[in-house]
């Protein structure tokens, strides 16, 4: 816990032989602030390096060849910058199986990712709970590795459209409680586990057809889950190009069909031709050699099934696997199409209050709310009116009837904004959701919505009140409750009610959490 450098001689003096050591392990360092990285040499066997509570490590030098290393980490310490490890596996006999399990570089001081500083192949790669603003194009060139995570960087903003350009075999990646505002798209190719969860500033989330290889995603949005719902709806113009493939691809079958039969009914495996260029499009990588192409194994006309069950399997095998065909092989038999279905497992599901397609869901509802808002509006404007052209006969029922009938014109302004918002998102409200929820009108409804509730409880309770007074104390007209007393009363009912509704304003609760504007959380 004293050494202020990790050299040979320190470990030697510590009564370990060097060529024995397998593990290497140092917690609770504070005075640690420099790795003798040349040293690391004179021990061949060295599996793993793990240090934690070195506030004073900040800079680890380039990483000597470690053939035998397969873990390395350094957390809860004071590192600025990522070490290079590019040349840990340099002098392995066999450089194809070499790899790292992990390299766990949590709850550091780094700030950012120098290039080629993770040039490795790595099962695992986490830099949890740092202090990484960007990821910069091709952070992770040349790189291999399977399991990537970048959780808990709160100050995360910016991925450049190439930070996984170039790393061929990511599986798995976690941007969850970051504050990035997209997902670049360059890289994820073969991701088949994506989690970004308590992200609320990622606007827009990939669709399918750029993730073609993904299982199971954690969001933070309901919404975001409806995008592997309704493909052609949240990417119509990918959605076309597809169909269009699926048209020409059952053109192809069709003349198969017709060779097959000259053929005694044996079926002719179908040939690509100028279709290879289509699915390149659809795959988005039409830099790509248009022969490497696909079309039975990348695209099925059902593979865009979309799972609400929630039980995810979390089974991982081998980290570097060839990815498994998870849309199945698909069986042309005169123009018919079967094929496995892939299945896409989405956290958090849409719900009633978080829908995909409308904000109220059924016609007789959307019907209903129209009649309300018309209702609400023109008859408590009308009341208004009359109640207050008449001043000089305002008397405590009338006075408090006026309260009423304006938290009640609230509730319709609301129930209005509502219904303007179904109507101009009807059957993609997904799309238009985080616009929605996350803009000002919503939080201009959901405060008329709970300031109008309050409001008109509180009213009626003064109501019910006076009505009481009036009739219990019917001979004593002293006892009853005065216009002064009911407008010093409903001040104070003003500003309970303006206090409620102003909370999820200031964080308790929160209006954006649901489709209708309401803190239920």
């Amino acid at each position: 816990p004293n050494i202020t450098s990790l050299t040979a001689r320190a470990i030697h003096a510590a009564g370990y032989h060097l060529k024995t050591v397998g593990h290497l392990t140092i917690r609770d360092a504070p005075l640690l602030e420099h790795i003798k990285v040349e040293d690391l040499t004179k021990m061949p066997n060295l599996k793993s390096l793990y240090i934690t509570q070195a506030p004073k490590l900040q800079r680890v030098a380039p990483l000597p060849p470690l053939p035998e290393l397969l873990t390395f980490m350094i957390t809860t310490s004071g590192l600025v910058e990522v070490p290079n490890l590019s040349h840990v596996h340099e002098n392995r006999v066999n450089t194809s199986a070499a790899y790292l399990q992990a390299i766990d570089l949590e709850g550091n001081h780094i700030k950012r990712i120098p290039a080629h500083a993770l040039r490795v192949r790595a099962a695992q790669v986490s830099l949890n709970y740092n202090l990484i603003e960007e990821v910069p194009a091709h952070a992770f060139k040349f790189a291999e590795i399977s399991r990537l995570s970048f959780r808990g960087n709160i100050n995360l903003k910016r991925l450049d459209d190439n930070a996984f350009a170039g790393n061929l075999v990511l599986r798995q990646l976690d941007l969850s409680n970051t504050a990035i505002t997209s997902l670049p798209i360059k890289g994820l190719e073969k991701l088949e586990i994506l989690k970004i969860e308590r992200t609320p500033a990622l606007k827009y989330i990939p669709s399918i057809y750029d993730l073609q290889s993904l299982k199971e995603a954690h969001l933070t949005h309901h919404f975001h889950c409806c995008a592997f719902a309704f493909p052609e709806r949240h990417d119509p113009a990918r959605h076309a190009l597809y169909e269009l493939y699926m048209k020409q691809l059952k053109e192809k079958c069709a003349q198969n069909m017709k060779s097959a039969e000259r053929r005694q009914r044996s079926l002719e495996p179908i040939r690509h031709s100028d279709s290879d260029r289509l699915v390149a499009e659809l795959k988005g990588s039409s830099e790509e050699d248009e022969s490497t192409a696909t079309t039975s194994e990348d695209y099925s006309p059902n593979m865009f099934e979309f799972d609400y069950s929630g039980d995810v399997s979390a089974e991982y095998g081998d980290d570097f696997h060839e990815p498994v065909n998870t849309t199945g092989a698909e069986m042309l038999e005169c123009g018919n199409f079967s094929a496995t279905r892939r299945v896409v497992n989405c956290t958090p599901l849409p719900d009633a209050l978080n829908p995909c397609e409308d904000v109220m869901g059924w016609t007789w509802l959307r019907a209903s709310v129209w009649f309300v808002v018309a209702a609400a509006v023109v008859g408590n404007l009308a009341v208004l009116i009359v109640l207050l052209a008449n001043r000089s006969e305002l008397t405590v029922p009338r006075f408090l009837m006026c309260h009423l009938a304006f938290s009640d014109l609230c509730t319709g302004i609301y129930l209005f904004m509502l219904a303007v918002v179904d109507l101009q998102s009807y059957g993609e409200f997904f799309n238009y959701a985080y616009d929605w929820q996350y803009g000002v009108g919503c939080k201009i409804a959901g405060f008329l919505s709970v300031f109008s509730g309050q409001l008109s409880v509180f009213t009626l309770t003064i109501v019910t009140l006076e009505r009481w007074f009036a009739i219990t104390f019917a001979i004593y007209l002293e006892r009853r409750i005065s216009l002064g007393t009911a407008a010093k009363i409903m001040i104070g009912g003003w500003l309970f009610s303006i206090h409620m509704a102003g909370l999820p304003l200031a964080g308790v609760s929160d209006y954006s959490s649901t489709s209708i504007c309401l803190p239920v959380k």
